[in-house]
């Protein structure tokens, strides 16, 4: 089995979960309820980088398993033929 594969998976999950959770920190971080982001003092970069974190490790775990099939799958189509 070409090593490659086993580096595929993994790289696209934690690829999507990084972006994933970055699109949802801005999100969050630009609605800002009840000022947890960002008030007159300042950014509180302790409050984006939990979310950034609560979005980015459970999207990339379902990411690299799903990414891990998808890229088995077309291997072994690709493969066969």
């Amino acid at each position: 089995m070409n090593r490659g594969l086993w580096i595929r998976g993994p790289v696209i999950g934690l690829l999507v979960g990084a972006a994933v959770g970055l699109v949802m920190t801005a999100i969050d971080y630009g609605r800002n309820p009840a000022g947890v982001f960002h008030d007159e003092s300042g950014v509180h970069w302790n409050h984006l980088l939990e979310t950034w974190i609560s979005w980015s490790v459970p999207v990339a775990l379902i990411a690299i398993v799903v990414s891990m099939v998808v890229v088995f799958w077309i291997a072994r189509t690709s493969s066969s033929r």
